[in-house]
């Protein structure tokens, strides 16, 4: 029997019905390479009952990634192609039936394509993100757009654009999504170089664009590695992104803590600025070090629920999917959130002040420490105990705050909310000699 893999969901708001396509390869090709079909079904009725399989492209075709425009009623499908050996990103649209496809990647021959995601916006101009290795054996992530507007052809199709730093080891599993106002947000992962005896780690990256993907900036970086794990066994794969009506912004990704042992985690961040800041990561599977999870999703709605789903091996017998929710009127009972400065140089710190709103059953602490010179750790946590308290840290030029957030109230129902932290500071002022030379 044909073996069948990759499956992804898209809702036609127009009428409400659930698109699904999938990879279907003959079943002397289990574990889902080339060659392979593009098939798609659709449902009317909630996912009860579904049409007969369709096919979207047949080929040397895998790994399809669908979307919807919400006004027109339009569905877009991205895939893999291994028509000429090397594997290119293809498109195609579908108003009353699937077009051909379209070739989005302009790399040159011999080069590979992969692991592509796409979106489309309120406007209906489609954007898409792949790994490519044109520059890099191991992958850099690249991305294009065809606006709305324009003919549907391959040619107005956008430059293919580099989007992870060139100075980094590899780049890949990128994904993408469009949020309120066609704020543009794309997320992957990289491995960097610790110039630590050829060490290396791994950080989940976001990015924005607030023009149509002509322009990108990149956020602050999502998680890193943690120190301990820095020794070439571990890695982050896997980012999953989605944003809410109110711009707040979600990541999931997998950790694999020891390759050797194929321990792994999911992990979840949120930021709730477009990008700007990120909570610290929380880990959803139950727990460390235990072979729990693999290929995390997300979706959010527009009032702010996410779900996030994954592959679970934590019963015996086989792969089962497992999914968590975070809806929006929910609280957790406890969570933390950190912030770096840096204050341009030495500087002897003054005071730290905030505001906030603290409701019964819920608390709010704050702490600092510093770094007194790059490379030399931090110091150990001061928790404050008023708004306007001296920080007592020696000089330096990098603080860092924590705000720890617990509730004892219902589960849920409450939370304190911070509003401002200001941090005081005065830079030192080096004063050379004045020097007269006799000519």
């Amino acid at each position: 029997c044909p073996s069948l893999n990759t499956p992804d969901i898209a809702v036609r708001a127009t009428d409400g019905n659930l698109w699904v396509v999938w990879h279907e390869a003959p079943g002397t090709n289990i574990g889902g390479g080339d060659p392979g079909d593009i098939k798609y079904a659709t449902s009317d009725d909630l996912g009860y009952s579904w049409s007969s399989a369709g096919l979207v492209h047949d080929g040397k075709a895998r790994r399809p990634r669908i979307a919807a425009h919400g006004a027109s009623g339009y569905l877009y499908t991205v895939w893999e192609d291994e028509r000429s050996d090397d594997s290119d990103i293809y498109i195609s649209h579908y108003t009353s039936s699937w077009g051909t496809p379209l070739k989005v990647s302009d790399a040159i021959s011999g080069t590979q394509q992969r692991q592509p995601n796409l979106t489309v916006d309120g406007d209906g101009n489609v954007y898409a993100v792949w790994e490519d290795t044109r520059e890099n054996d191991d992958g850099e992530v690249y991305f294009s757009r065809w606006l709305s507007g324009t003919t549907w052809s391959a040619s107005n199709w956008m430059t293919n654009t580099r989007l992870s730093d060139p100075s980094v080891e590899w780049a890949g599993d990128p994904d993408i999504i469009a949020g309120p106002g066609g704020i543009l947000y794309t997320t992957w992962y990289e491995r960097i170089s610790t110039d630590v005896g050829g060490g290396y780690t791994f950080q989940i990256v976001v990015a924005r664009s607030n023009d149509d993907g002509e322009n990108w900036t990149r956020c602050p970086v999502v998680a890193r590695l943690p120190e301990p794990y820095e020794s070439g066994l571990s890695y982050y794969t896997n980012p999953a992104i989605g944003v809410d009506q109110s711009g707040q912004v979600y990541v999931t990704w997998l950790w694999t803590q020891d390759i050797t042992a194929g321990t792994t985690s999911i992990f979840f961040s949120q930021s709730p600025d477009g990008g700007r800041h990120w909570t610290e990561p929380r880990m959803l599977t139950p727990f460390p070090n235990v072979q729990w999870a693999d290929v995390p999703d997300l979706a959010a709605s527009f009032d702010g629920e996410v779900v996030v789903a994954w592959e679970d091996y934590r019963e015996t017998g086989g792969t089962n999917i497992y999914a968590t929710g975070y809806p929006a009127d929910r609280y957790l009972t406890s969570g933390e959130y950190r912030r770096d400065l840096d204050a341009g140089g030495p500087a002897a710190w003054g005071t730290i002040t905030w505001t906030a709103t603290i409701t019964p059953g819920t608390s709010l602490a704050l702490a600092t420490r510093v770094m007194t010179t790059a490379g030399a750790g931090w110091t150990e946590w001061f928790t404050h105990t008023a708004s306007g308290d001296a920080i007592p840290h020696p000089s330096g030029r990098l603080i860092q705050y924590r705000a720890v957030f617990t509730s004892t109230a219902l589960p849920g129902n409450d939370t304190s909310v911070l509003d401002e932290v200001v941090i005081s500071y005065e830079q030192y002022r080096v004063f050379l000699p004045l020097v007269l030379r006799e000519g």
